[in-house]
């Protein structure tokens, strides 16, 4: 059986979930992109020129670091509103 991820009841359950967590997350799982985001930027040596993609970017602080560097950033997020707040 073949199941399409678009019309699964679980991909509505994660985005409600997201929505709720959009105006927290700042404070809440972004303090621990925090923590590592310098080294991880660092360990791929985000620099211009650099082409950086941050998948489930949440509210950007990460895309926004890899933009400070000069690297050609694009953030993409599962949730309408993470995109929005970003």
């Amino acid at each position: 059986m073949t199941s399409n991820v678009e019309d699964h009841p679980y991909r509505e359950f994660e985005r409600a979930g997201w929505a709720r967590a959009t105006s927290c997350y700042a404070d809440s799982f972004e303090t621990i992109t925090r923590l590592f985001a310098g080294q991880l930027l660092e360990a791929i040596g985000a620099r211009p020129q650099t082409k950086v993609l941050d998948v489930a970017c949440g509210s950007a602080y990460m895309t926004a670091m890899a933009a400070a560097t000069g690297a050609q950033v694009e953030g993409v997020d599962f949730s309408p509103n993470m995109v929005e707040e970003a």
